[in-house]
């Protein structure tokens, strides 16, 4: 009789359907293993995990049943997030019974957003798996270096991650995003009828971490604009959204066209199963279709742009020339056929290496877990027939311009976020003590002692007052 492992994925639910992608696609490997598991989550979602967890002065504060009994309490619940209410791990949660932890696919896997999950890591001494992240290596702390470093298993999505990892003496494999393994179905595409189109709005239309830049909204809808006017006399066309607030925004963009929008990501299959063709920026747009079978081309705006080569897309960039991607498209079309048979043999040849992976691994319960070394091959050498250096041959190793300068930039609001958070920090302890003496010099004055008698009959007034209230209903 096989064990049911615990088993705590790091994802998001109701925030980008790209992370829940993802974690279906991870859950497929597990699945295609035979493991069985109880599926607990590690949610990122930034209105539940700030990007700064360190420095929060309240996240294990425990809301009593009570609170509401006083006017303090009542105003703190409702502008300060004081205590955790969903239904995933907590900054305190007790994570002795889990058998392992799995990070994938997302460029969140080291950052902020993950520290107390590395605290977990560290205090359970869980084991940790990591699945095709990509989005590079900045590590948010330099505690979270030795369990990266132990990783039971450890697969990149992007070559660029790949490489900057080696030059940090890692030694990760290289797969595609498990998101290409998403979909419970897949569509042959023998013509195009209808294309995509996958819109996405402006941080100031949206929000943080969510939107892109206006340079990459300016060129995303004038791209669009030109690839509607050339081929919608046979083709038609279907707005997908991953962002509720994008939807008013393309409604009013596009009045002629079906603007598609779903709040749950397993709606997201049968929305781009309904198109034979994809174009856009979002990555795992474009993952969720090609595991679909269904083609895309990639529209990239930073360094996550080239993980949709493990899609097999055709990738332009920003201010790329409009006469390009029309012939690109073109080309596209053309061989729509042989490129949807391939999508859906390459995503199954992934599913095969990823699998041959983890059943080398052999996830075991805790009370099983012994010091092992992988046994008889590698995993390089698992997947060294895999052969997917394809996907990644015109893609130069060399770290663009315009990466570099995300780093930089990246790095430094890193830096200066701190400094201001120990600021603030310093501030609030520094105003806490002056109210506290403030505080205490009033218990200690004569007028206070003076007048407590007179305190403890108006509190007895008001009980009196609110017991009669209750018992008449007045």
């Amino acid at each position: 009789m096989k064990t049911m492992l615990n088993i705590v994925f790091s994802t998001t639910r109701q925030w980008n359907p790209g992370d829940e992608f993802i974690l279906r696609g991870v859950r497929r490997i597990l699945d295609s293993s035979d493991i069985i598991y109880n599926a607990i989550i590690y949610n990122r979602n930034p209105d539940i995990r700030s990007m700064h967890q360190d420095n929060q002065l309240f996240k294990k504060y425990k809301v009593t049943p009570d609170f509401w009994k006083t006017h303090e309490m009542r105003r703190l619940e409702a502008n300060i997030k004081l205590d955790a209410f969903d239904n995933s791990v907590k900054p305190d949660s007790n994570l002795s019974f889990v058998d392992a932890v799995f990070l994938a696919g997302t460029p969140e896997w080291c950052n902020g957003r993950t520290n107390d999950l590395y605290q977990l890591i560290e205090r359970y001494n869980l084991p940790l798996y990591i699945l095709g992240v990509g989005g590079g290596y900045l590590p948010y702390k330099e505690e979270f270096i030795p369990h990266i470093r132990n990783a039971k298993l450890f697969t990149v999505r992007d070559e660029d991650t790949y490489q900057t990892l080696l030059d940090n003496d890692f030694s990760p494999t290289l797969l595609p995003c498990p998101a290409l393994l998403s979909a419970p179905y897949e569509k042959n595409v023998e013509d195009v009828k209808t294309i995509g189109l996958i819109f996405q709005g402006t941080v100031d239309d949206t929000v943080l971490w969510n939107g892109c830049t206006n340079e990459t909204y300016d060129y995303l809808t004038s791209t669009f604009n030109e690839i509607i006017n050339k081929f919608h006399d046979k083709h038609h066309f279907k707005i997908i959204c991953h962002y509720i607030d994008e939807v008013l925004i393309a409604k009013q963009l596009y009045p002629e066209y079906d603007i598609l929008y779903s709040y749950n990501s397993d709606d997201y299959f049968g929305i781009y199963s309904s198109v034979d063709l994809v174009i856009g920026p979002r990555v795992h747009g474009i993952g969720a279709a090609a595991s679909l079978g269904i083609p895309g081309i990639a529209i990239s705006h930073d360094l996550r742009g080239v993980t949709c080569k493990g899609f097999l897309a055709e990738i332009i960039t920003v201010g790329d020339d409009s006469a390009h991607v029309i012939n690109l498209i073109q080309n596209v079309i053309e061989n729509i056929t042989r490129r949807s048979q391939d999508l859906i043999v390459h995503k199954y040849k992934t599913l095969e290496a990823y699998t041959k992976i983890i059943s080398n691994i052999e996830l075991k319960k805790r009370d099983d877990l012994i010091a092992e070394k992988t046994k008889n091959q590698t995993i390089h050498d698992l997947v060294s027939n895999a052969n997917f250096e394809y996907l990644f041959q015109n893609n130069p190793l060399e770290k663009t311009s315009r990466e570099i300068e995300f780093e930089r930039k990246y790095e430094q609001q890193r830096k200066d976020g701190q400094v201001l958070a120990d600021m603030y920090q310093s501030e609030i302890q520094s105003l806490d003590k002056m109210y506290q003496s403030e505080i205490q010099a009033i218990k200690n004055s004569r007028s206070w002692k003076v007048t407590s008698p007179l305190r403890t009959v108006s509190k007895i007034l008001r009980k009196i007052i609110t017991n009669r209230h209750i018992v008449t209903g007045k």
